[in-house]
């Protein structure tokens, strides 16, 4: 009886068609080699189901939202879908190292009391070119947890989470912004870690993003810091930024 693996690697996807055949390589080719891939295709209009059906691989599931349902949506489906102990982060541009999983797997097995990891990345351009050798991170456990009320501290694609913290937490919250929302709110209950491996290549293609976009993704990251410093009694940086 084959054994059901107890990582799946989630990874969603809309109009990924450029550069997810890199990322499903990246994962397939891992040295740790039991896990599932959950795509979800959240209505993509170009060839990104193309692209995945190329894939003859066993371990890839596919669903297919019927429209676009957006990221929100989207990534808390992987939620009523996971069946297995871990869910790996990985979005559909970014390219994962090939110890990624095994080396994370092994420290939430050492950990048991640690229930969300990401780790160091570099940074590549739309064209795979590395354009940062390292992207930094915070390390250091206490620093972590004194640094992520101020700025998001993790590679939303470096993140590996136990799945019942995920479920625990009511999955993502908020549009824009919604890895940082999560991640705060996990700092608060629980052992939060990044590892100092680069164990991601992050895909920076900001000049995609719209200034609409950006103001509302900075908009919502200045009220997620605010409700998340309420919490802790302490001053927004707005506030803060009047004294």
């Amino acid at each position: 009886m084959k054994t059901p693996p107890i990582i799946t690697v989630f990874m969603p996807a809309y109009n990924a068609g450029k550069y997810i055949k890199e990322s499903i390589s990246s994962i397939l080719n891992q040295t740790y080699t039991h896990f599932e891939l959950l795509i979800i295709n959240d209505g993509s209009t170009d060839n990104t189901l193309e692209i995945i059906s190329g894939f003859s691989d066993q371990r890839i599931r596919v669903i297919n939202n019927a429209q676009n349902m957006g990221l929100l949506y989207t990534r808390n489906l992987a939620l009523i879908e996971v069946n297995t102990e871990f869910i790996a982060i990985m979005d559909s541009d970014d390219v994962a190292m090939p110890e990624r999983l095994a080396i994370q797997l092994k420290e939430l097995y050492d950990n048991p009391n640690i229930a969300l990891i990401g780790s160091q990345a570099s940074m590549i351009d739309e064209n795979g070119k590395i354009i940062q050798e390292k992207m930094y991170p915070v390390i250091d456990e206490e620093l972590l947890k004194a640094s992520i009320p101020f700025y998001n501290a993790f590679v939303h694609s470096s993140v590996m989470i136990r799945s019942n913290v995920l479920r625990d937490l009511g999955g993502y919250k908020e549009d824009y912004a919604e890895d940082y929302d999560l991640f705060l709110r996990a700092a608060t209950q629980y052992r939060i870690k990044n590892l100092p491996d680069i164990l991601i290549h992050y895909r920076n293609h900001v000049s995609g993003i719209s200034k609409e976009q950006v103001d509302q993704m900075d908009g919502n990251i200045e009220k997620i810091k605010a409700k998340y410093l309420s919490l802790l009694q302490l001053p927004s940086e707005k506030n803060t930024r009047k004294c």
